[in-house]
C-alpha cells in the first residue's frame, strides 16, 4: 500500500510539472536514477509512475536516450480533452468566449483538445464514447450537456460544465444570478426607486428561477412589497434569444400600467426590446425608466449606454478548464462548484428616481468595473 501511495506521488509531481511546463514539451526529463532520488524513493516506483505516465499518452521512453515529453500534436487522441459545445453555427456570443477561455487555458497547461461540436452527426458524443476515447471532458451548458455530466459523474469520469446555469449538484463554474439581481434591485432602490419592475424569461427555464429570487429578495431588503403585475415575461417560445418579444411584453406594459421608474432585465437582449419600446412611449432612459442589465453580450448597442453585470465568459471557460486539469493530474474528487463573480459595469442607463421613495435603501456599498477598467 504505502509503495502504490509513493508512485502515486511521483505520478502527480511529474503530471504536474508536465502542465506547468517544467518539463517542456518534445524535451526529456530526467533519469529514473536523479528522481529516485529527488523523491527519496526507490527506482521501482519511479518506473512505475513513469510507465502510467507512457500509457496515458504524456511520455515515451525510448532506450539509450531516456523519457521524454510528447509534444501535444503528437500524443493520442485518448490523451486529450474533449470539449463539447452546440454547434459553431448557432454559437451565442458568451460560448465563442468560453471556447476561447478554454482553447487558451489549456494551450497554456500543454493539454490538446478536441472541439465536438452536438449538431456534427458523425461525432459520437455518447458516455461511452467520451470515457472510451478521451482522457476529461469540458461542456458548455445545454439539456444535453448536464445529461451527459451526470452519468460521467456517476462513472467518475473527470468532466467540468462551464457555465452551468442552474442549481445542479454537478462540476462546475457559475454565475449567482441571485446575487446580480439581488445587487441590481439594491441599488436602483439606494436611488430612490420604489416601483422596480423585472424583465425576465419563464422562471421554468435556464437562471431565470434564481434571477427572480434575487429580485425578491432585493425589494425585501430595500423595504418594498413585492407586485406581481411589475414582472413582465417576454416568452420568446422559439428560444431565438431577440428582442422582439420584450420589446412587445414592454410596450403592452407601458399602454396598460402605470410605468415603472426602475427595470432589471435579466439578459441585455432583453433590455434592448424594452429599450426601444421606452423610447417609443416618449420617455428616456436614465431619467424616466432607469434599467440594469446582465451580460454585456447579446445587445450590441449597449456599451454606450446600458448598466449590466458584464457576464465573465473567458473566465467561465478558462477556470472550468483549470478544474478539469487539476482533476486530471490528481485523480477524481467530489462535486466541485466555482462561482465567478459578474463585475457591474456603470453606465448611462441608471439615474436617480425623479420622485425618491421613502422606502429607498441608503446603505448600499458596491465595487464596480467602469467602462475604461478591463473586463472579460
Amino acid at each position: 500500500m504505502k509503495k502504490k501511495l509513493v508512485k502515486e506521488r511521483i505520478q502527480i509531481e511529474i503530471t504536474r510539472r508536465i502542465v506547468r511546463g517544467v518539463y517542456p514539451l518534445g524535451e526529456f526529463i530526467p533519469t529514473e536514477r536523479a528522481l529516485a532520488e529527488e523523491f527519496s524513493a526507490s527506482r521501482t516506483s519511479v518506473s512505475k509512475a513513469l510507465f502510467n505516465l507512457v500509457k496515458k499518452g504524456l511520455i515515451e521512453q525510448t532506450t539509450g536516450r531516456g523519457t521524454r515529453v510528447i509534444p501535444l500534436n503528437e500524443r493520442p487522441l485518448h490523451s486529450s480533452i474533449a470539449f463539447i459545445q452546440p454547434s459553431p453555427n448557432a454559437t451565442p456570443p458568451e460560448s465563442s468566449n468560453i471556447a476561447k477561455g478554454v482553447q487558451q487555458k489549456l494551450a497554456q497547461l500543454n493539454q490538446r483538445v478536441e472541439f465536438l461540436y452536438r449538431e456534427n452527426k458523425h461525432t459520437d458524443i455518447t458516455p461511452d464514447a467520451i470515457i472510451k476515447n478521451f482522457a476529461g471532458a469540458l461542456l458548455v451548458e445545454t439539456p444535453e450537456a448536464k445529461k451527459l455530466a451526470r452519468k460521467l459523474e456517476q462513472k467518475k469520469f473527470p468532466y467540468v460544465i462551464a457555465n452551468l446555469e442552474e442549481d445542479i449538484n454537478l462540476t462546475s463554474t457559475w454565475v449567482d444570478h441571485r446575487q446580480t439581481t439581488r445587487t441590481a434591485v439594491r441599488l436602483l432602490a439606494s436611488l430612490g426607486h420604489s416601483r422596480i419592475a423585472l424583465l425576465t424569461r419563464p422562471t421554468g427555464i435556464f437562471f431565470y428561477q434564481k434571477a427572480m429570487e434575487g429580485y425578491q429578495l432585493g425589494l425585501a431588503d430595500a423595504g418594498i412589497k413585492f407586485d406581481n403585475s411589475l414582472i413582465i415575461t417576454s416568452s420568446d417560445p422559439l428560444g431565438l434569444g431577440n428582442s422582439v418579444s420584450a420589446y412587445v411584453r414592454m410596450r403592452e406594459f407601458l399602454e396598460k400600467n402605470r410605468a415603472p421608474t426602475g427595470l432589471v432585465a435579466c439578459r441585455d437582449y432583453l433590455a434592448g426590446g424594452a429599450y426601444q419600446a421606452i423610447i417609443e412611449a416618449n420617455m428616456e432612459i436614465g431619467r424616466d425608466i432607469s434599467i440594469i442589465g446582465f451580460d454585456d453580450i447579446s445587445w450590441p448597442q449597449s456599451e454606450s449606454l446600458l448598466t449590466t453585470f458584464a457576464e465573465p465568459a473567458y473566465q467561465l471557460g478558462a477556470i472550468a478548464a483549470e478544474i478539469l486539469v487539476e482533476r486530471l493530474i490528481s485523480g477524481w474528487k467530489p462535486v466541485e462548484r466555482c462561482r465567478i463573480d459578474a463585475p457591474l459595469v456603470m453606465r448611462r442607463s441608471v439615474g436617480p428616481c425623479i420622485k425618491p421613495c421613502k422606502n429607498a435603501g441608503n446603505d448600499l456599498k458596491l465595487v464596480v468595473y467602469t467602462e475604461n477598467q478591463k473586463k472579460y
